[in-house]
């Protein structure tokens, strides 16, 4: 994907991105070669080039790559080029912080038991998330520990928490289980946005309801706009394009935050762009554009041929910034941790919380 750390420069300067941005997605891409046990390793790392920290979690030998860690120095070829800081394998935690501690993600239902999509992975990793968070009391738990460990009286310095997950039996289990989940955090103080993201949660009937909790906001993952019966969950899959606007329109009118989870690097670029020119106008919010990233070697087949080349993510990047140019949505970092957008967006530097 990258051939020298000349290349690099020279893309640099042919599509106005800073060097770092696309190290950056050429390692998010590739993963890292090193002779470590672990599958997939999430860390801080700082780039000698720059004075700013990035948080990844990167795939670990599952393919031929041009970046390589020792002695938790980052490598391109022969080339040191940052220190990876704070490593720890990459599991299914139940829960994490984002954004300096002011966003908590809750994986409620046992992320590691969820089949079907057959570009993730997070099913082979080390699970550590056993203990479902379905029940109130067993929740409630959690949060004490979390407040525990993090030496914090209450939930009240967050200003969302998020449910990832997607393995609820069905949309009303879905729906229960925020509605609970709000009833819980306003006994630690917390009353600010409940984010979902997945795709259970698609009726008129539950948007309805969810309006009582208001703030919300809505994540539908679409994960990709072609071979979805082939590359999709059963559920996911019969969510067509067609509905999956509709849904968001819903989301929207009732007035949620809304957007949509993307996959860059299964779809032909030129399908990438159509369709991002047509959701527009269903999201309020900028979308989480995630690149591919196989978990396990055999995914690299799911990452259609022009995506092997470093300058389809690049170019999708300057399409997409088009797109989205005149509008006040712009990439959060500390919402995505293999974004397309790094220190720059449509040429401007992004000043958020990256960690």
């Amino acid at each position: 994907m990258l051939q020298s750390i000349f290349q690099v420069e020279e893309l640099s300067k042919k599509y106005n991105i800073p060097i770092e941005d696309i190290i950056l997605i050429a390692l998010n891409c590739c993963g890292i070669q090193a002779n470590i046990p672990e599958k997939r390793i999430r860390f801080k790392l700082k780039l000698n080039s720059c004075k700013e920290l990035f948080y990844l979690a990167i795939c670990v030998n599952t393919r031929e790559s041009p970046f390589f860690m020792k002695n938790n120095k980052l490598f391109l070829y022969d080339k040191e080029i940052g220190n990876v800081i704070e490593r720890e394998n990459d599991t299914c935690d139940s829960s994490y912080f984002r954004r300096n501690k002011t966003v908590l993600t809750l994986n409620s239902n046992s992320r590691s038991k969820c089949r079907g999509c057959k570009f993730c992975g997070t099913y082979d990793q080390d699970s550590e998330d056993i203990n479902n968070l379905l029940a109130e009391d067993r929740l409630s738990k959690r949060i004490n520990e979390i407040l525990k460990l993090n030496s914090l009286k209450d939930l009240s310095n967050l200003i969302e928490v998020s449910i990832c997950t997607g393995c609820f039996n069905n949309e009303e289990d879905a729906l229960n289980h925020i509605l609970m989940l709000r009833r819980v955090l306003k006994n630690f103080g917390f009353y600010k946005e409940i984010k979902y993201i997945g795709s259970q949660i698609i009726s008129q009937r539950s948007f309805k309801i969810l309006r009582n909790i208001r703030p919300f906001s809505l994540y539908l993952t679409l994960e990709c706009f072609t071979r979805r019966k082939e590359l999709l969950k059963h559920y996911k899959a019969n969510i067509s394009i067609s509905k999956a606007k509709r849904i968001l329109r819903s989301s929207i009118s009732n007035g949620f935050n809304t957007t949509i989870l993307y996959i860059l690097g299964l779809d032909p670029i030129d399908v990438v762009i159509d369709k991002f020119k047509e959701f527009y106008f269903y999201m309020n919010r900028f979308p989480i554009i995630n690149l591919f990233q196989n978990y396990l070697s055999q995914q690299e087949t799911l990452r259609i041929s022009d995506a092997k080349n470093i300058e389809y993510y690049l170019k999708a990047r300057k399409e997409l910034e088009k797109i989205f140019h005149n509008s006040n949505l712009k990439p959060r970092p500390w919402e995505n941790y293999r974004p397309l957008w790094y220190l720059a967006f449509n040429g401007k530097k992004i000043n958020d919380i990256r960690i």
